[in-house]
């Protein structure tokens, strides 16, 4: 769509202090327009979060997931690197795993039988011996970004260098401590008046119930890049 997608009034009507602010525009909800710009500026250009580590728990273990219409394999390596690459033989564009999810020992094509490790590489293609310049270095899995951050997956489909997830993440990593700290100090302070000093599982002092939120001690610890 041509121009903004919110006039300014709009946005500053949206971004007034929680009490006094404006929930968006009904038109945010349904315009087509509106749609395609953030398929187009958001989901295909910045870092989306689709699953959690646990839906991959262990080496060789993998799950198809669906971003912005694109079918994508997430796979933890036997390295224990969470990757991601589209679910598409290099060869005749055929899926390489049909399976939901599930453990695997290879990727490989119904088609013509092309055979992918876990880490995206093509180590198996038939009839292709007699090939003048054939490189199966050139026909991998396309990669996608991948990273990790609190148990959390995200991957980002833009091609070349993107940005660190971390960098997108800052502002939410300032604010949870802040959320959380409140949210500890209102739920104690709820269990306190309503359960007295009955015995509690979580942490406790003086018998009453407490909180330690978790600190969000670390940003994405490990990363596969597009093409690593």
């Amino acid at each position: 769509m041509n121009g903004p997608i919110l006039t300014q009034a709009e946005l500053a009507s949206v971004r007034r202090e929680y009490r006094a602010a404006s929930l968006l525009p009904a038109r945010a909800y349904h315009d087509p327009e509106i749609l395609a710009w953030e398929r187009d500026h958001v989901v295909r250009r910045d870092w989306v979060l689709v699953a959690r580590e646990e839906d991959v728990p262990e080496p060789a273990s993998f799950r198809l997931v669906d971003l912005d219409g694109e079918n994508v394999i997430i796979v933890r390596g036997r390295d224990g690197v969470v990757r991601a690459f589209y679910n598409v033989c290099r060869h005749r564009g055929t899926a390489v795993e049909e399976r939901e999810c599930g453990k695997a020992v290879r990727f490989q094509c119904v088609y013509h039988s092309w055979i992918y490790d876990l880490e995206g590489h093509l180590v198996r293609a038939k009839h292709t011996e007699d090939l003048e310049d054939f490189s199966f270095e050139a026909y991998s899995l396309v990669p996608i970004h991948a990273a990790t951050w609190q148990g959390f997956i995200f991957l980002n489909l833009s091609e070349g260098d993107v940005e660190p997830l971390e960098a997108q993440l800052i502002p939410l990593v300032r604010t949870v401590p802040t959320v959380l700290a409140r949210w500890n100090d209102r739920v104690t302070a709820i269990l306190d008046s309503s359960l007295g000093a009955v015995p509690w599982s979580g942490d406790r002092a003086g018998g009453r119930a407490r909180f330690s939120p978790p600190a969000p001690s670390s940003l994405p610890g490990r990363t596969a890049r597009a093409g690593a």
